[in-house]
C-alpha cells in the first residue's frame, strides 16, 4: 500500500488569504518567477467550492447526527424501561434473573483495584 501525503495544517483564513493574494498579484501584475497566476485562481476558485460543499456535509451530518442521538436515547429509554419490568416481574426467578445478568450496565469510573499478592 502506497503512502499517503501527510495532510498540512492550513489556517482557517486560508481562504481569504488567498483571495488577497490573487489580488494582489493581479494589482500588481505579476508574472513569470514560476507563478501560474491562472493556476492559483482557479485554485481560490476550487477552494471556494470545496468550502462551501464541505460546510453542506457537515451541516448534514450535524443533523442527522442530532437525530441519531436523539432518537436513540428514546430507543434506550424503552430498553431499560424492559429489562426493569422483566427483573422485577421475574425477581423470584433465579434462572430469569442470572439470564438477564449479562445486560448489566457498564459499571462507570475507575474499575477496582486488583489485591496485591503477598
Amino acid at each position: 500500500m502506497a503512502k499517503s501525503k501527510p495532510i498540512t495544517g492550513v489556517p482557517k483564513t486560508f481562504d481569504d488569504q488567498l483571495e488577497g493574494f490573487v489580488g494582489f498579484l493581479k494589482a500588481n501584475k505579476i508574472s513569470g518567477l514560476g507563478i501560474d497566476v491562472k493556476q492559483i485562481e482557479a485554485d481560490l476558485k476550487a477552494q471556494r467550492a470545496q468550502r462551501q460543499a464541505d460546510l453542506e456535509a457537515e451541516r448534514t451530518y450535524k443533523t442527522l447526527h442530532r437525530t441519531f442521538m436523539e432518537d436513540q436515547s428514546g430507543r434506550y429509554s424503552r430498553y431499560i424501561t424492559a429489562l426493569s419490568v422483566l427483573r422485577a416481574a421475574n425477581r423470584d426467578n433465579a434462572s430469569v434473573l442470572k439470564g438477564l445478568a449479562q445486560f448489566k450496565r457498564p459499571r462507570a469510573g475507575k474499575p477496582a483495584a486488583k489485591p496485591k499478592a503477598k
